[in-house]
C-alpha cells in the first residue's frame, strides 16, 4: 500500500511513477510538463542561435562565391548610393567627414 500512496503523490506532483514502465520517453514528457517554460526558452534559444549561424554560413559563402567571378562582373564600391543626408565627402573619404554629417543639424567647432 506504500508503494501505491507514494505513486499517487508522484503523480500529483508531475513526477515519473513506478508503476508506469520507465522508458525514455516517458521521463522526456514528464520533464517536459513540469518545466514547460524553460524549455520552451531553450528551445527559442537554439532555434536563434540555428537561424544566426545559418544565415552567417549563407552570407559567408555568398561573399567568398564573388571573388571567384572575373573583376568586370564583381559589385563594385561605386555601384552603392550613399545616403542622401550624407554629405559625399563622407562617402568618398571618411576622415573629412563629421559628426555633423550624420545628424540632423549642424554642429559648428
Amino acid at each position: 500500500m506504500d508503494r501505491f500512496r507514494e505513486d499517487l503523490r508522484r503523480h500529483v506532483e508531475g513526477l515519473p511513477v513506478a508503476a508506469q514502465k520507465n522508458t525514455l520517453w516517458y521521463r522526456a514528457n514528464k520533464l517536459v510538463r513540469r518545466h514547460t517554460v524553460v524549455v520552451a526558452a531553450g528551445f527559442l534559444v537554439a532555434a536563434s542561435l540555428l537561424a544566426g549561424i545559418s544565415a552567417t554560413t549563407f552570407r559567408t559563402k555568398q561573399k567568398s562565391a564573388d571573388l571567384f567571378l572575373p573583376e568586370s562582373e564583381r559589385p563594385s564600391a561605386g555601384s552603392v548610393q550613399p545616403h542622401p543626408k550624407i554629405r559625399s565627402e563622407c562617402v568618398t573619404w571618411p576622415a573629412s567627414c563629421s559628426i555633423a554629417a550624420f545628424g540632423p543639424k549642424s554642429v559648428t567647432g
